[in-house]
């Protein structure tokens, strides 16, 4: 009888189990398609700026177009470092952009970690641009250097490359454009 009782209880955990997970695929499953879209018009956006913009409207604007924080960091970070069309102004926009994000709650640092391990070697980017991004978001309190040197470590990127010197050369992109 309690070994009924019991099988009952842990099939009926599993079935819920199963149902959250189901639900969290279906939360989590983003659209190929959708996310391109939403790429296109923050790109248009982020384009759309002017020089003396206030950057807190204009992250609000981008705010509410981007319906995933990662992705609108990511786009950011692609636009400001982009091959085709980089400039100083991208840059500094780009830090501003990100510094209003941060007040607005958003974990700017974990995106930024994450963009830097999937997303900058598949995007071409020129590195020296996504470098001062980050040197910006470091000069202005945004960004600790100390996360960044634990994200190297406890990715394995010391013992993979050997000596900090090729961590700086091959490893990071961030690191690449300006570093030993």
């Amino acid at each position: 009888m309690l070994r009924r009782v019991i099988e009952a209880s842990h099939a009926s955990l599993f079935v819920d189990i199963c149902k959250r997970n189901m639900r969290l695929q279906v939360m989590a499953g983003s659209d190929p398609e959708s996310e391109v879209k939403t790429s296109q018009t923050l790109f248009k956006i982020l384009d759309s700026i002017s020089r003396g913009a206030d950057s807190s409207n204009e992250a609000r604007r981008l705010w509410e177009a981007a319906p995933d924080s990662e992705l609108l960091v990511r786009t950011c970070l692609c636009w400001s470092s982009s091959i085709y069309g980089t400039s100083y102004a991208r840059i500094y926009l780009a830090a501003r952009l990100l510094r209003c994000w941060s007040g607005m709650e958003l974990d700017v640092e974990s995106h930024v970690l994450h963009f830097l391990a999937v997303d900058a070697k598949a995007a071409d980017l020129e590195n020296a641009s996504l470098y001062r991004v980050v040197v910006e978001l470091i000069r202005s309190r945004h960004f600790s250097v100390g996360r960044y040197l634990n994200w190297v470590i406890a990715n394995g990127l010391l013992r993979r490359y050997g000596t900090t010197e090729k961590v700086c050369r091959e490893a990071t992109p961030i690191m690449s454009a300006n570093c030993c």
